[in-house]
């Protein structure tokens, strides 16, 4: 009775230990993807379309923060990883520390332009796009740095320069945001990415661009230069055919 509890773990450890050195030999692909891509539809398209063109190709997906990323490919913890990124990453942040890109290698899946969604009762003469003086001193619900720390300042920028009031939600996720917005009657920010219900969009609310804003978020698959093999350039050649399959889905 005295080594059963030792004797249990090492059972346990053992068959760690196995699965460890079966996942070694077959080389699984580890893809990280950012906690809320989850709700982006071409993301998840990525990933069944990959497994649906090798289906005996073992790989895991991993949720990781978005401040996580670069650290877990220099680290070799996953071999790529599926986030949303600024189109320019010329402006440092102000609390974030850069990374240095030169060691890893982006392709860029697919681009949306920053928006808002308004109420159907507002803008009603302005079908398509208002300028950002028609948002001075109107609340405006933004996102949190759930989404990186670069896409949160960028639109809290943009609000501030307009003159917009700030409105901070309970949930700081793009489609909480959105929600919460249609809830109280306020504007809120459309990174554009993610799936937001019919019963919001062309019902309560309406998409609007700002015409004085050029932000452009990428959906993009990061990978560091130093750790290719033959399933990452697979699932990284994949892609490109993936993002067909998924379709124009602009909101």
């Amino acid at each position: 009775m005295r080594f059963l509890a030792y004797a249990r773990r090492i059972v346990l450890e053992t068959e760690f230990i196995t699965r460890a050195t079966r996942d070694i030999r077959g080389n699984p692909l580890r893809i990280g993807a950012a906690h809320y891509t989850s709700g982006i539809h071409e993301r998840r398209i990525i990933i069944e379309n990959y497994a649906a063109l090798l289906p005996d190709a073992t790989f895991s997906v991993t949720g990781i923060n978005h401040s996580q990323i670069f650290d877990e490919l220099r680290n070799h913890n996953i071999d790529v990883a599926i986030t949303l990124e600024l189109a320019k990453q010329h402006e440092e942040s102000a609390v974030e520390v850069g990374v240095g890109r030169e060691n890893f290698e982006i392709k860029i899946l697919g681009s949306r332009n920053l928006s808002i969604f308004v109420p159907e009762e507002k803008f009603t003469s302005t079908p398509d796009e208002i300028s950002s003086k028609d948002i001075r001193d109107l609340p405006v619900c933004n996102i949190s740095r759930v989404h990186g720390v670069k896409i949160s300042e960028t639109t809290s920028r943009l609000l501030s320069s307009a003159g917009a009031k700030y409105v901070s939600v309970p949930e700081g996720d793009a489609v909480s945001v959105i929600r919460y917005a249609s809830l109280k009657r306020y504007i809120s920010i459309n990174l554009g990415w993610f799936d937001v219900p019919d019963s919001l969009i062309g019902g309560s609310l309406s998409k609007r661009i700002v015409r004085e804003w050029d932000t452009v978020i990428n959906l993009v698959l990061i990978r560091s230069r130093d750790g290719a093999h033959p399933a990452l350039n697979k699932f990284w050649e994949a892609a490109d055919g993936s993002m067909k399959l998924a379709g124009s889905r602009l909101v």
